[in-house]
């Protein structure tokens, strides 16, 4: 049986994650792996945090870390992932389940919205598939990229 961490299985995510440049840069290079948070405020329990297609939030976070943390030279690490077996907090009956739990628990639980963003605690370092630094989008030479509608009736330049 193969070792690797990949499968056939689609639904890979991107996923983003503030912190300091050095941070970032050891984690792409694998000069260090990335450690798993820990702390009060982390309401998905122990795990490595992303903030899920939304890399404004993360750049927003390494510019407002919370708690002691203090981050010199704020950047965002991108993530490959996959799920694997999760509790999908996107999904109606998991939403439902959360609720139940809430109303059983209530007095345990910092609270619940039913509309917030989409944050994912990865607890298996094994669903991550790669790292990688975000870049900014770019026209490439020699080709058009239509970045606003087309008017009826005309054709896009390729120049």
């Amino acid at each position: 049986m193969s070792d690797f961490i990949y499968s056939a299985e689609p639904g890979l995510l991107i996923g983003f994650h503030g912190c300091d440049q050095s941070v970032r840069d050891d984690i792409v290079t694998g000069s260090k792996p990335m450690k798993i948070s820990n702390n009060s405020f982390d309401w998905l329990g122990d795990g490595m945090y992303f903030w899920q297609n939304n890399y404004e939030r993360a750049w927003y976070y390494a510019n407002n870390p919370r708690g002691k943390l203090k981050i010199s030279t704020p950047a965002v690490l991108g993530a490959v992932f996959s799920l694997g077996n999760c509790l999908d907090l996107t999904d109606k009956k998991y939403l439902d389940m959360v609720k139940l739990a809430h109303n059983i628990y209530e007095d345990s639980f910092a609270g619940f919205r039913e509309s917030t963003h989409i944050q994912i605690a990865i607890r298996n370092p094994n669903m991550i598939k790669g790292f990688f630094i975000p870049r900014r989008t770019t026209n490439w030479p020699g080709h058009h990229i239509l970045l606003t509608p087309t008017p009826k009736n005309t054709v896009p330049s390729n120049k």
